[in-house]
């Protein structure tokens, strides 16, 4: 995994054309036949989505002048951002919001810190589309720790729950990450996470915490809340997890 930092502060069905494809290719097939992912540093970008009311539209423009501004520290270390800006982004009912931000944040012509802050912004909506829209972000190595982390995060702490009738498709996406070799190098707190352990995170804790057995129990409450990875647990939770990809799914 390397030297890694993982010091933490106190501290959104539907996806238009090409997002569409790409999720079902992340999330058909059993895993243990599935080939390795690609990595995928250019994403194709999809075509062009619905331009939205303009004052939705103002808040993109806004953000992507200073997208840095657009998320602050949290108050806590299992509520590490606030969103700043882009509030009516995250709450509008319009049915376009999710599919344009998740253009945007698939686009690679756009400023990096831009694109997290699209996914902060996915990560705070409720539609079942979301899922969709980072499940899809994995496939790019930029995008993959954050996608995984707003995967895990709906339902705790000001982030909304999100209709799953299954998880097995997330959980399936999730896995094929776990091995990843990548970091995380977050902008707003200047410190860099092991993508792997934020992948690990995610799957615990959408796959439920209590199907895991923890060398420290307290760890339970916040995995996966957190950017933090208890040293002590890395390994065994990695082989628990390691054998639900690889039983037999039926």
């Amino acid at each position: 995994m390397g030297e890694v930092n993982r010091r933490w502060p106190c501290a959104v069905h539907c996806v238009c054309g090409a997002v569409a494809a790409l999720v079902v290719l992340a999330c058909s097939g059993p895993v243990a036949n599935a080939p390795t992912p690609k990595e995928n540093h250019s994403v194709t970008t999809p075509s062009a989505p619905r331009v939205l009311p303009a004052a939705l539209e103002a808040e993109l423009v806004q953000i992507r002048r200073a997208p840095l501004a657009a998320v602050g520290p949290g108050d806590k270390g299992y509520l590490p951002y606030e969103l700043l800006q882009g509030a009516d982004l995250a709450r509008h009912p319009d049915g376009a919001i999710v599919p344009r931000l998740a253009s945007e944040a698939l686009d690679p012509r756009n400023d990096r810190v831009f694109r997290f802050v699209m996914l902060q912004i996915l990560g705070l909506r409720r539609e079942a589309a979301v899922d969709d829209a980072l499940v899809t972000a994995l496939a790019d190595p930029v995008l993959r720790p954050l996608a995984a982390y707003f995967l895990g995060r709906p339902g705790y702490k000001g982030y909304p729950e999100r209709d799953r009738t299954t998880t097995e498709p997330l959980l399936r996406a999730l896995a094929a990450y776990l091995h990843d070799a990548g970091v995380y190098d977050d902008p707003w707190y200047h410190t860099r996470h092991a993508t792997a352990d934020l992948v690990l995170g995610a799957f615990v804790r959408i796959a439920g915490p209590d199907r895991f057995t923890f060398a420290d129990p307290s760890e339970r409450a916040f995995l996966g809340y957190t950017f933090r990875f208890p040293d002590a647990e890395r390994a065994g939770l990695l082989a628990q997890a390691e054998r639900w990809r690889n039983k037999d799914h039926e």
